[in-house]
């Protein structure tokens, strides 16, 4: 653990979570390495997992970003994203984060989008082989100007995939059965389907609901 935190400063967040697993499992962040062997400890005693399952990496405090995209063949076909804001049961979360949102935007921008879209190819070449399909990633950010690249989910629709589906000119499930039902017919080409301040709403007791900010805007103004 002291080797893993060499070059984060001491009293500095850092990250640990599980390799693998979905819903961040095993993951939060912490300022110490006796914390952190604590966390280790705890997950190997409770669950079984193993300390080498673990990763530790600096905390990133910017933007949370989910990107999907399509790809055929090697070529990208049809890119998506929303903005994580809070985040599904984290009151009780130790790190008050998580993986799936309770609120989130859709957002215009497309730069997080090409970042991922830079390291989905990267991991294919090193590999050797060539992107098809579908490849969700998450990205966070470290500052306002660099979102990297924290999780990539190959063949996986993430939990949230409805929200891709619901916002913009293209639907990511039905494209992706296009692809595999009807594989000669080729796929939009290089589009970036991005929609600004679509804002999705979850609760436990509550259909996933799509609100525009005007609307959100007005009520702030009405409220009592």
């Amino acid at each position: 653990i002291p080797d893993a935190l060499a070059e984060i400063p001491a009293g500095e967040k850092f990250w640990i979570r599980r390799r693998g697993g979905s819903g961040s499992v095993g993951a939060t962040w912490l300022t110490s390495a006796d914390q952190a062997k604590k966390w280790l400890e705890l997950w190997q005693e409770m669950r079984g997992f193993q300390a080498d399952e673990f990763v530790v990496a600096p905390f990133l405090p910017g933007r949370d970003f989910c990107v999907a995209t399509l790809w055929q063949n090697g070529e990208f076909a049809v890119g998506k994203i929303y903005e994580r804001l809070t985040y599904w049961g984290a009151q009780g979360s130790l790190s008050s984060m998580g993986s799936s949102p309770d609120c989130a935007r859709t957002v215009a921008e497309t730069w997080p989008i090409e970042q991922a879209k830079k390291a989905i190819q990267a991991v294919c070449s090193e590999f050797g082989t060539q992107p098809h399909g579908f490849y969700q990633a998450d990205l966070k950010c470290a500052d306002d100007k660099t979102a990297l690249v924290t999780e990539i989910n190959i063949g996986r629709f993430p939990q949230t995939s409805t929200h891709f589906d619901r916002v913009g000119e293209y639907r990511m499930l039905e494209l992706y059965l296009q692809l595999i039902l009807d594989p000669g017919q080729n796929l939009p080409r290089d589009v970036l389907d991005v929609v600004a301040d679509r804002f999705v709403l979850r609760g436990i007791d509550m259909p996933v609901k799509l609100v525009d900010k005007a609307t959100l805007d007005a009520f702030e103004e009405n409220r009592i």
